[in-house]
């Protein structure tokens, strides 16, 4: 999985990433009756440039005191803050 973690990193963001240690792992049901198991990992990146995907307009570094004003996916800043990377209210 951290294989997978560290291609996927690099093909959404141009960035190369050494994949640290698990943070949490998600469930996400889709409205075709499929379960999604989702694993999210601590990375630092060790090289590249970042860069949007091909399925992104933009990519950029946002201070962890902004996450919560940024549009995210349902339950994603829990998530963020109960792993220590978004401050709690």
């Amino acid at each position: 999985m951290r294989d997978a973690a560290a291609r996927e990193a690099f093909e959404e963001t141009g960035l190369r990433v050494e994949v640290g240690q698990r943070l949490w792992t998600a469930q996400l049901a889709r409205d075709d009756d499929i379960i999604y198991e989702l694993h999210d990992f601590a990375a630092s990146p060790i090289g590249g440039v970042l860069q949007a995907g091909d399925d992104a307009a933009k990519v950029r570094w946002v201070p962890a005191d902004q996450i919560s004003s940024m549009p995210l996916v349902a339950e994603l800043l829990d998530h963020l803050r109960a792993a220590g990377l978004a401050p709690r209210l």
